[in-house]
């Protein structure tokens, strides 16, 4: 890249041309122009009354524009609401088979003092 060229993003450090719009390490608007024209286009009908900008919600921890289903803020890293969910249900669902283990392994314990 040559070095008049050169600048970076400024969400994510990453390497990026003059001429770039949108950073393809971390999804970042970087133009202002195309900025506006990215949100006239996620603010447009995409047919059944769907709108694209309708699917993003903001990040608590930054404020950034993200999607409803995104696990992790692509900007900041903090997790969403979504993540934090998946993360308690894992639990739920560890839970009962640690319980259901024990109890396994104490039945047979239990069966192997009776047989001596």
């Amino acid at each position: 890249m040559n070095e008049e060229q050169k600048r970076f993003c400024k969400y994510c450090g990453a390497e990026i041309t003059q001429s770039t719009k949108i950073c393809k390490n971390c999804g970042s608007i970087i133009s202002k122009e195309q900025g506006s024209k990215i949100l006239d286009y996620l603010n447009s009908d995409v047919g059944s009354g769907t709108k694209l900008f309708s699917k993003m919600t903001k990040c608590k921890t930054c404020g950034a524009d993200i999607a409803k289903t995104a696990n992790a803020c692509p900007h900041c890293g903090a997790k969403t609401p979504n993540q934090i969910i998946n993360d308690a249900a894992c639990g739920c669902l560890v839970a009962p088979f640690i319980i259901v283990a024990i109890i396994i392994i104490a039945t047979i314990f239990g069966v192997i003092s009776l047989l001596k």
